[in-house]
């Protein structure tokens, strides 16, 4: 079980109040995934070398975004980023899949090729929450949207906190 300190509350707060914040110059809302990644607990097996290896489906610009402006780690793990453009390349060794808009056609194949694993996948359009993506925020980044259902099977766990504050579960 995740516990939770008085830091991980604020910085949940401070999650929060990124929503509130339209970030019209970029295409992702960089600080609301930072902010989520707090959250989820990937099994043991998976974070043995404390890095997260952060993969972007299928778009350079998204990935040169997140290269240039993510943190350089997350809760003491470093963060490597790829952009993976063929989806069995997925079987490599990642933590997190971040799946954009223009890729909408490619959800379910991703999807199916990360069922099982402790991948989590992470969307920026609430629609595919519906679908299996793990964690969707809307483009402005004030809603967002957990299937928790499909994280579960993937051995991820979200942190209640995160999931008391989401829109919508599935």
């Amino acid at each position: 079980m995740l516990s939770v300190s008085f830091i991980e509350r604020w910085s949940l707060c401070i999650l929060l109040s990124f929503f509130s914040i339209s970030l019209k110059a970029q295409p992702v809302n960089i600080p609301a995934i930072e902010n989520a990644l707090l959250y989820v607990e990937w099994p043991k097996v998976n974070n043995a070398n404390s890095v997260i290896k952060f993969a972007v489906f299928d778009n350079i610009l998204i990935y040169n975004e997140l290269k240039a402006n993510f943190s350089k780690n997350i809760a003491g793990k470093q963060l490597i980023f790829l952009n993976i453009t063929v989806i069995s390349d997925l079987k490599k060794d990642i933590n997190v899949i971040y799946i954009g808009n223009e890729q909408a056609e490619f959800v379910e194949p991703i999807l199916k090729a990360i069922v099982g694993k402790p991948i989590l996948s992470v969307a920026e359009n609430l629609k595919f929450a519906k679908q299996g993506v793990h964690i969707c925020f809307d483009g402005k980044g004030k809603i967002f949207e957990i299937n928790n259902t499909a994280a579960k099977k993937s051995n991820l766990e979200i942190s209640y906190l995160m999931l008391q504050i989401a829109n919508k579960l599935h």
